[in-house]
């Protein structure tokens, strides 16, 4: 049985493209439920499967606790740290987009719009 890679190796493996003006990184791994990637990991000889978002973001930014691990870019399966953020429930459904619009429903302007 292949090991799970490490955090370098699943670094090296991810694909950068450009969504609506944002630099995504994108794991080539299963995309599961509402299009976020998952990846499966050991740590202290456990495996473990996270959401890659949230993944990456631990292991770069740390432990977000009981937090949701947010994108700014509005792209499920993107793991670039730089467009996620810990918020608590209350304020990721605020933060949700809003079709058609240039600002997020708290206000946040949006990089991109929704057509």
């Amino acid at each position: 049985m292949k090991l799970p890679l490490t955090l370098e190796e699943q670094l090296a493996r991810l694909v950068i493209i450009d969504h609506n003006g944002w630099d995504c990184w994108i794991p080539p791994t299963a995309t599961v439920e509402h299009g976020y990637k998952q990846i499966v990991t050991t740590i202290d000889g456990k495996r473990k499967t996270w959401k890659a978002h949230r993944y990456f973001y631990t292991m770069i930014i740390g432990d977000p606790g009981l937090l949701e691990v947010t994108h700014g870019c509005d792209n499920p399966p993107c793991c670039n740290v730089n467009h996620l953020r810990p918020l608590d429930h209350r304020e990721n459904m605020l933060d949700r987009p809003t079709y058609n619009s240039t600002h997020y429903q708290c206000g946040h302007p949006r990089k991109a719009t929704h057509r």
